[in-house]
């Protein structure tokens, strides 16, 4: 059985989206955990009509205090009764086969992790994310999955025990804990499986967490990596590194270049490079799009005057980064 562990905090105004997309899920063989993140509207309200339809298959809990989104999954796996553990946002959706596909494979692959692909949603353009950079059948190595699978939790399924029995949890940071738990979880696995199909729906709001600007942002993402690095870098070196290039040299980049002088960003380069000073040689740089490889290869160079036009060019025509 896999166990669905949804964190909610004040989402009134999109949680039925996502309680309907398991209503008339063809398999429903699994159950939900709704962990209510100190909601003060009427969220709880909401969750509580639906278990009264569906008092076997739902559990309820509640922080008394606002512990984000990472400690909210934290609670929902140590209730949680299933095999396999899938994390939901509480303004996402699953297609309606998504679980009945997932419950196929699981059912006669040995598999720790399985990902599979998703749709983002902004108002009316739909865009295909992959979980991971193939498109061919592949084997996936855990080095493979460490390196290469997107950051965040939704859009794979983890075999329970994996997590548990080496206690791998979210860390008490309210961005990128995500990042953190993946990678863990994932370098604790041993089989793997990629499922290329989008079964999730992602739907991005200006107003979440997620999307939202906070000062904080990027301590929270160098915090994020440091717990990673710390975990991993010895047994997974090549792979660390990659995730340095991503995270530090690639996103933490590309929010500094619009708000410190040239001077500043050439001390942070050199002070950040000094642990990987041969990242630009990383076997795994060759699965990158095109746009990010043209930045890192600027900022390589040290033209961070042309890196800056390139962030404006790409933001104006993209709308993001």
């Amino acid at each position: 059985m896999i166990s669905i562990i949804i964190p909610t905090h004040n989402s009134e105004h999109f949680l039925l989206n996502t309680i309907n997309s398991l209503q008339i899920q063809t398999d429903q063989d699994f159950e939900i955990i709704f962990v209510d993140d100190n909601s003060n509207d009427s969220t709880i309200h909401l969750i509580k009509e639906f278990k009264l339809k569906n008092k076997e298959k739902v559990q309820i809990l509640a922080s008394p205090q606002n512990i984000g989104p990472g400690g909210a999954r934290n609670l929902g796996i140590k209730s949680a009764k299933g095999e396999f553990i899938l994390f939901l946002d509480s303004d996402d959706i699953l297609t309606n086969n998504a679980i009945e596909k997932l419950n196929k494979i699981i059912a006669t692959k040995p598999i720790d992790c399985l990902f599979f692909d998703a749709l983002s949603v902004k108002d009316t353009k739909k865009t295909y994310l992959k979980t991971l950079p193939f498109k061919n059948e592949v084997i996936i190595s855990k080095e493979i999955a460490i390196a290469l699978s997107s950051g965040g939790v939704c859009g794979k399924l983890y075999r329970k025990s994996i997590i548990t029995d080496n206690k791998v949890e979210f860390p008490p940071i309210m961005r990128h804990e995500d990042f953190v738990f993946n990678k863990l979880a994932i370098s604790k696995c041993l089989d793997f499986g990629y499922l290329q199909k989008a079964l999730y729906g992602y739907f991005q709001r200006g107003d979440s967490l997620t999307h939202s600007i906070h000062s904080t942002q990027k301590d929270e993402s160098a915090s994020a990596f440091r717990i990673v690095e710390e975990e991993l870098l010895q047994d997974y070196p090549k792979e660390v590194e990659f995730l340095f290039i991503q995270k530090i040299l690639y996103q933490s980049m590309m929010s500094k270049l619009t708000k410190e002088t040239s001077s500043s960003l050439n001390r942070y380069l050199k002070q950040r490079t000094k642990k990987y000073p041969k990242w630009h040689k990383n076997k795994y740089l060759s699965s990158i799009p095109i746009h990010q490889k043209i930045f890192l290869f600027l900022i390589k160079n040290n033209v961070l005057c042309i890196a800056r036009h390139f962030y404006f060019i790409k933001k104006t025509l993209t709308g993001k980064v």
